[in-house]
């Protein structure tokens, strides 16, 4: 929404819009990002990017409230999901929004093994990607119910495929195929992780 100049700042932003859930970067403000966390209960996670390439898509401590997120893989999709607008920025993008997303560069290294290893490179300020992948990130934790439950919401009863209206479908043989045809690569990465 903003740049902050300071926690206060959020503060205002998590009040003014009722914000669901936040990701807060764990460093290097470690000590500002947990006083965040119980001036909102439940509402704040701490969030870090792993390194490593062969680390999980994310995983998350409940006992931290903190998620830890596979760089590559979460900015994949962040990038993915602006290019095809299922995530849209705001109408009036702040200063230099664009210019931020256009740092991140995506390279490919091999290992002396022959294995490829996707990164991003950054070649100038990209404080906005980052922002955009943390809300990428709080967004997909919100789905998950067993963040909910592990940080205090309300309970959470499963619904019945029936209660849904919902039949499921098989997606063997030419189906599933058919699927993964249809998913983007860091959807093909994320399943097969």
């Amino acid at each position: 929404m903003k740049e902050c100049a300071d926690f206060e700042d959020a503060y205002d932003l998590m009040r003014r819009y009722s914000v669901r859930l936040a990701c807060v970067d764990h460093l290097p403000e470690t000590r500002s990002a947990r006083a965040m966390q119980a001036e909102f209960p439940g509402r704040v996670l701490l969030a870090a990017y792993a390194e490593h390439p062969a680390s999980d898509p994310f995983q998350w401590n409940a006992d931290k409230a903190m998620v830890t997120a596979n760089r590559t893989i979460l900015l994949d999709a962040t990038l993915e999901a602006l290019r095809r607008t299922r995530t849209r920025p705001l109408k009036q993008l702040p200063e230099h929004y664009a210019d931020h997303l256009t740092a991140l560069h995506r390279s490919t290294e091999l290992l002396p093994n022959g294995q490829p290893v996707h990164k991003y490179i950054s070649t100038g300020a990209d404080d906005w990607a980052h922002a955009e992948a943390y809300a990428t990130l709080a967004a997909e934790m919100v789905r998950f119910d067993f963040t909910a439950q592990d940080i205090g919401w309300a309970e959470t009863t499963p619904t019945s495929d029936d209660g849904l209206g919902f039949q499921r479908v098989d997606m063997s043989g030419e189906r599933a195929e058919e699927y993964a045809a249809g998913m983007s690569g860091w959807e093909r990465e994320w399943n097969a992780g």
